[in-house]
């Protein structure tokens, strides 16, 4: 299918899937952190702040941070607080990238 890579997976750093002994083309860029759809509604998470919250704790500002958003969660019913972890990330000195400019190899 000629894919620049796929992310489909959790995990901890790009690899390439290896089926029979042989590594697939497309890289895997796994998500990091859980979805946001994942946390919201925890006890442990009883407001918008403390969902902030958790996520600034999962970033390791050392490492690949991938968060898979939804249009319908991130971008519609949950934007206002998606932005404002985006801006403090951001504040943090987080830099967002497209996942085609990670380097897998």
């Amino acid at each position: 299918m000629k894919l620049e890579y796929r992310s489909d997976t959790r995990g901890i750093a790009p690899y390439r899937c290896v089926v029979e002994g042989h590594a697939l083309a497309t890289p895997e860029i796994p998500t990091t952190l859980p979805t946001l759809d994942e946390v919201m509604g925890r006890r442990e998470l009883p407001d918008d702040n403390a969902v902030r919250d958790f996520y600034l704790g999962l970033c390791k500002p050392d490492a690949l941070n991938v968060h898979t958003i939804h249009a319908e969660t991130e971008g519609m019913s949950q934007l206002e607080n998606f932005t404002t972890l985006v801006r403090a990330l951001k504040e943090r000195g987080a830099t967002f990238v497209q996942l085609r400019e990670v380097s897998w190899r």
